[in-house]
């Protein structure tokens, strides 16, 4: 688990790479924070090596792309 969220699952590969899979599927905004911030945090960490959100709604498939660029261009 994260600091602020525990993480649906951890799981690893074949060649030991581990990765986190949060399952929210009618996530709100304030949820997908929430879940971004903490596999950010567990990738920050070299937890894991790669995160996945799966998810669904129309506000945030509105807003998707806009949220993804906001965080690149913040690390």
């Amino acid at each position: 688990s994260s600091i602020s969220h525990e993480v649906d699952h951890i799981g690893q590969n074949h060649q030991g790479k581990k990765f986190a899979l949060e399952i929210e599927w009618n996530n709100k905004d304030e949820f997908f924070d929430r879940d971004f911030v903490a596999i950010r945090g567990l990738y920050e960490t070299r937890a894991i090596e790669l995160g996945i959100i799966i998810t669904r709604g129309e506000g945030l498939e509105d807003h998707i792309k806009k949220k993804v660029l906001k965080y690149f261009r913040r690390i």
